[in-house]
């Protein structure tokens, strides 16, 4: 019998941490992290929050993929993407990434196909790019979390904005994380991830939108040198989906038919549509 747990279940069942940064010795790191909690929403709120539902569009060499972000406390996330089949317009094909806090997984399969996933193990960069994602609130405060080493940097722009600058490392990844939060809004406005294999990643975020009572962007462009430019627009955010943990494993614990990402059992509790 699946058991679907909602983010309240959830909630009830936690150990309420009332000062996030309580390891940040730094007063004015810990003051700048303080007010980018509260321009997001505030910690109360995002501890309320256990599981998250994105929906949206990528875009990039001018094609264009729908994507479903799911990802649930504490490192599970799924990311399906459903791209058009050259010279066929009734059929499409999913591409699924999937993590479950120890295992990282792939699958290929047609839309709508019930069958059970042929699922391929992940591993390497692209296993711990899938569990640097599956964060439900922002990376920075993640990261803080986990024991990264945090510093504040010399100032920078982003668009001709200041912005505080955080610095980020870590035994748990490679390079380091640069995060730019706006002096007046203390929203992230961009990461930078320096990657000494990679290259560069710089993500910038945008259309910051409120859902249940917590900011999110609802817009991505990323920046690599190995793959160009990316731009996600998150349509659709919904808050508290409730879910089985087998969506995310690699090997199931209750093995059943394969679930749609657009059918899901979900207890929706905030949705929001972004543009």
């Amino acid at each position: 019998m699946l058991s679907f747990v909602s983010a309240e279940e959830t909630a009830e069942n936690s150990i309420e941490i009332k000062d996030p940064f309580i390891s940040v010795h730094d007063q004015k790191l810990k003051s700048v992290l303080n007010h980018h909690m509260d321009a997001i929403g505030g910690w109360e709120n995002w501890q309320k929050i256990f599981s998250l539902r994105l929906s949206g569009q990528i875009t990039k060499d001018r094609k264009t993929i729908d994507f479903v972000f799911i990802k649930k406390r504490p490192n599970f996330i799924r990311a399906t993407l459903t791209l058009e089949i050259p010279g066929n317009e009734k059929e499409s094909i999913q591409k699924i990434r999937a993590h479950d806090g120890r295992n990282a997984w792939s699958a290929t399969r047609l839309s709508g196909d019930t069958k059970a996933l042929q699922k391929k193990p992940l591993h390497g960069s692209d296993a711990d790019d899938l569990l640097t994602d599956a964060c439900v609130e922002t990376l920075l405060i993640k990261l803080s979390q986990s024991g990264a080493v945090l510093k504040i940097c010399k100032p920078g722009k982003v668009n001709g904005i200041y912005c505080h600058v955080i610095e980020a490392t870590s035994d748990l990844f490679v390079g380091s994380y640069r995060f730019y939060l706006s002096n007046v809004t203390f929203h992230i406005l961009r990461t930078e991830h320096l990657h000494p294999q990679k290259g560069d990643t710089v993500t910038d975020f945008s259309n910051y939108q409120m859902c249940e009572g917590v900011y999110l962007p609802m817009r991505h462009t990323i920046y690599s040198e190995q793959t160009g430019v990316t731009v996600l627009v998150t349509q659709s955010a919904q808050i508290g989906v409730g879910i089985y943990e087998d969506y995310f494993n690699f090997i199931p614990l209750n093995p059943i038919e394969n679930v749609s990402d657009t059918s899901l059992i979900s207890i929706n509790r905030s949705t929001i549509a972004g543009n």
